[in-house]
């Protein structure tokens, strides 16, 4: 409903899923003391009544399969969620483009069950945002985005088409001025760029007007 409201009500040209996650698991690791999240009274019925458990959930996550099943389970939650999304948003805005913030490290897909790869597959996004939030420039363009675009995204142009990169160094401590030495970077990969947070620089006059040089 919020989200058919966001479509009616308002003059959008898209909407980004930011934050559609669960915070971090390592459930699938199975060390001695376990982080995980989303134990819903309804959550816990619906994971038993799918894979026909009986009994106490930290019991029957104590197997193996059972935890596999629990991460896929809060994956397919998330997903679901996005199939709804879109359908009731395409309802009313046909043309808006759907995106989403992700992680950028292949683990994330687990640990946190975003299952981009099946979102861009089934087309219920049009855009990931890797988050690479990074204040060493070094580090941002030799690693972190060459690592996502290489070694995550395979080298079909249609796939790279959709990848957003995420820029948001003033999160780790960095400079605001850094922002154009990493667009420039970006653009020369023939990729796309979006600033976390751009009303952060706003005061910054010639530093905003950096940015129109770029746009």
């Amino acid at each position: 409903n919020q989200f058919k409201e966001i479509a009616s009500s308002y003059n959008i040209d898209g909407i980004e899923y930011d934050y559609i996650r669960y915070d971090g698991s390592n459930i699938l690791l199975y060390p001695s003391q376990i982080v995980d999240y989303g134990y819903t009274e309804v959550s816990i019925n619906m994971f038993k009544e799918k894979y026909k458990y009986t009994g106490d959930i930290k019991t029957i996550l104590q197997e193996r399969k059972a935890r596999s099943n629990w991460v896929e389970f809060k994956k397919n939650r998330i997903t679901d969620l996005l199939i709804s999304a879109k359908d009731a948003i395409k309802s009313i805005k046909p043309n808006c483009k759907l995106s989403a913030s992700v992680f950028s490290y292949p683990e994330s897909i687990n640990e946190l069950m975003q299952d981009w790869p099946r979102w861009l597959n089934e087309e219920l996004i049009d855009y990931i945002e890797p988050m690479i939030y990074e204040k060493n420039n070094e580090l941002l363009f030799y690693q972190y985005v060459e690592d996502f675009m290489g070694n995550i995204i395979n080298k079909e142009e249609s796939t790279k088409n959709k990848v957003i990169i995420g820029m948001g160094n003033v999160c780790n401590g960095g400079n605001y001025y850094d922002y154009p030495e990493q667009i420039r970077y970006v653009l020369e990969q023939r990729l796309s760029y979006n600033i976390f947070e751009a009303s952060f620089f706003f005061p910054f006059i010639k530093l905003t007007d950096v940015f129109k040089t770029y746009g």
